[in-house]
Parts: C-alpha cells; sequence; structure tokens
C-alpha cells in the first residue's frame, strides 16, 4: 500500500477568510471544486520545504507566518492512503492561480457550510476543525 504525505496551507487574512482555489484540472476528479493550496514533498524536501514551494506554484506567493494545525489519516482505495498535513498562516504577495486551478476566492469560515461549495477530499470538515478549533479560540481570546 501507498501513503501520499501532502503538505496543505490555510491562507487567513485580517478578517479571518480562509483562501481557496479551485481546481481545474481535467483529469481529477475533483474539477470544479474548491481546495487548500498544497501537495506532496518533491526530491526528498522537507515537509516545511514542499509547503513554501507550493505556496510558491499555485499562488505565486510566499509564506510570512506559519503554525501546524493537524495532520489527518484517510483511505483513498485500498492501494492509497493519505496523511494530510496542515499548517495555517499569512503569505505575502499578489495572488496569481497557476493554470492547475481557475480562481482563487476568500470565504468567510461561516460560507464554508453552504453545500453549494463543493470543497474537494475532506476538506469541508478540515475548515470546520479549523473554524471550530482556531478563529473561534481566537475570538474568544480578544474578548
Amino acid at each position: 500500500m501507498r501513503i501520499a504525505t501532502p503538505v496543505n496551507m490555510i491562507i487567513i487574512n485580517n478578517k479571518n477568510q480562509v483562501l481557496l482555489i479551485k481546481r481545474k484540472e481535467k483529469e481529477d476528479q475533483f474539477e470544479g471544486f474548491w481546495s487548500i493550496p498544497g501537495g506532496g514533498p518533491e526530491n526528498k524536501e522537507t515537509y516545511e520545504e514542499a509547503l513554501r514551494r507550493e505556496i510558491k506554484e499555485e499562488i505565486n506567493c510566499e509564506i510570512s507566518s506559519t503554525i501546524f494545525f493537524r495532520s489527518y489519516f484517510f483511505k483513498v482505495n485500498p492501494n492509497l492512503s493519505v496523511r494530510a498535513i496542515y499548517f495555517y498562516g499569512k503569505v505575502q504577495g499578489d495572488i496569481v492561480v497557476n493554470d492547475e486551478f481557475s480562481e482563487h476566492r476568500w470565504f468567510d469560515i461561516e460560507d464554508i457550510h453552504n453545500p453549494k461549495y463543493k470543497i474537494a477530499f475532506n476538506q469541508r470538515d478540515i475548515l470546520l476543525d479549523f473554524k471550530k478549533d482556531v478563529i473561534q479560540n481566537n475570538t474568544n481570546n480578544k474578548k
């Protein structure tokens, strides 16, 4: 069995909105779905190096701050399992998506509940965990 270990970054802005990018790859079962930027390490990269490269490749930005959030394990099929590692933070630069994606958008965290937005993989649940564990805790701590 193969185990993939992609790294992903939940990018937030000063309004506690999250950045999602819309997938357009024709061969992808998630074509037209929104997703969190990220991808797998290449050539013995560390997870942090892979995350920085993927953010640069996918949205043409540099990471300005990042914090580990959580990892999730799920089985794709009998031959492939995924241990996805999630970070969160902020980026610098003007967002320009590469040709794997059709657009980007800042989502209010409340919009993540809306089923009209197709969200790839298990990332809706991950964003809901992020809302509960990070956004709400930050809001409560500021009171």
